[in-house]
């Protein structure tokens, strides 16, 4: 028995060398003091011992600079949490709040329990890690010591670095980038394999999902990824890892993923709005999606730019850390060097798809007044200011008749009667015809162009390169 014992000791004793020798490695590549910005950058070392249906945890955050005292977020899975110093002191804080301690040693130690409802299935951690929200974590590495459960397989939202599987135990370690994965667990053994692309497959038997590399070429920092492919826990998304049945083809299981990628990079993004990433899946893909809407709105970015604009567009959306509506917005602005709020203005899956315009950047005074709450929309090569508004600030008393398709507009003497669908006007009770009509419906509002604007109602235009300034000629 002793044999057994010191062989165990000594196979332990190298497997944890290595890991420290990874963790230096790691702690020497991703904390260089002089890449700090406004938060702080740390590593941190997780060691989980599961056992009897309960994870101990014991998680340590180093290479704090430990000049303030930090902010703790514990996740609502830990009921109770203690953190203690290198020498086993109970950590300090300033004021005796438990939420805002002190590091010693560029460090803080932190050792809790999560209790698994059945210790018998699978189950999936996303939000289970103590949090510093002042420190960035670059790095994680993660041991799972697995004393229960040895016929199921472990996976991390980090990628599988080692596995021994020992007399008594088995040990996994996953080291990775950033510092939020998600810990996924299966009574039944998965086969791992590499997929290409930093992509990490776990299957429940031999065969292998057949990936091609045409889409994830075009997403040169594509995120390492844990692809689990299996029938014991429903299809979902965690943090640096996803779940599939193996029955999804490959077609599928690729949209999945890119999908999983863009959304990893919109973590605040409601979950009403997250369809509008689709649009850069489909982007990526070049497949349409099964969303109408997502259709549309890509057909309307076809209209105003090029194959090589768009390419660029994505290009620049995949060097983001973070995705917003606004935020691709300003890309796309970037690009077509006018502003639009296409995006934004569509994030509602609800409504039906919006146009896409551009909008003048310049302050736009009506009168004396500055208005920025009226947009002028650029159209062509011309100027589209909202009819009614624009109208009420020049001083005419306007109004939307209830059947939405009649405007009234009186100033003193003068009234006149505009229709949304017709190219004629009444001026004074007088019915005039044009050659095409004098509003356009945009966003589901009247608007007039500046040549129209002019021509009826006889407005000045003075502008340069940072204003529009509208007057009516007395």
């Amino acid at each position: 028995m002793w044999k057994l014992a010191f062989t165990l000791l000594i196979s332990l004793n190298v497997t944890i060398g290595a890991m420290l020798l990874w963790q230096w490695n790691a702690y020497s590549e991703y904390h260089n003091p002089s890449e700090l910005g406004k938060d702080e950058k740390a590593v941190q070392h997780i060691t989980i011992e599961s056992k009897g249906g309960v994870l101990s945890v014991t998680q340590v955050i180093e290479g704090l600079e430990g000049k303030d005292e930090y902010r703790i977020n514990a996740p609502n899975i830990i009921s109770e949490w203690e953190c203690a110093t290198d020498d086993g002191a109970a950590c300090s804080s300033e004021d005796d709040n438990s939420n805002s301690l002190q590091a010693q040693n560029e460090s803080l130690t932190f050792r809790y329990q999560i209790k698994l409802n059945d210790d018998d299935s699978a189950f999936l951690l996303r939000d289970w890690l103590i949090q510093l929200p002042d420190v960035e974590v670059t790095h994680t590495t993660v041991d799972v010591i697995s004393e229960t459960g040895r016929e199921g397989t472990w996976v991390a939202g980090f990628p599988l670095k080692g596995y021994s599987k020992l007399e008594y135990i088995d040990y996994y370690v996953f080291e990775g980038k950033g510092g939020n994965g998600s810990l996924y667990w299966q009574p039944t053994p998965l086969v791992q394999r590499a997929g290409g692309n930093g992509i990490q497959l776990y299957t429940t038997n031999d065969s292998q999902a057949n990936l091609s590399k045409g889409p994830f070429e075009k997403i040169p920092n594509f995120n390492e990824m844990a692809v689990v492919l299996t029938d014991s826990f429903a299809e979902t998304n965690g943090n640096g890892l996803m779940i599939a049945k193996p029955s999804l083809d490959s077609q599928k299981l690729e949209r999945r993923m890119i999908d999983h990628y863009f959304l990893e990079k919109a973590p605040e993004l409601p979950s009403e709005e997250r369809w509008i990433l689709g649009v850069l899946t489909s982007i990526v893909e070049e497949r349409e999606s099964h969303n109408p809407k997502v259709n549309l709105l890509i057909e309307e970015l076809k209209r105003h730019f090029t194959e090589d604009e768009i390419a660029q567009f994505l290009a620049l959306i995949v060097k983001e850390n973070s995705l917003t509506p606004q935020k691709m917005d300003e890309i796309l602005s970037s690009i077509a060097e006018k502003n639009t709020r296409f995006f934004s203005l569509n994030k509602n899956a609800e409504k039906n798809a919006l146009p896409l315009y551009f909008y003048d950047s310049r302050s736009l005074y009506i009168g004396d007044a500055l208005k920025k709450d009226i947009d002028v929309i650029l159209v062509g090569n011309e100027q589209y200011f909202p009819f009614i508004e624009t109208m009420s600030a020049l001083g005419y008393k306007v109004q939307l008749l209830d059947d939405h398709e009649t405007v009234l507009v009186n100033l003193r003497n003068d009234s006149y009667r505009f229709y949304v669908s017709q190219n004629i006007y009444s001026y004074n009770q007088k019915h005039l015809g044009l050659l095409e009509n004098p509003l356009r419906m945009i966003n589901g509002r009247p608007y007039m162009s500046n040549r129209m604007l002019k021509s009826l109602f006889q407005v000045s235009f003075n502008e340069n390169e940072d204003e529009i300034k509208l007057s009516l000629n007395e």
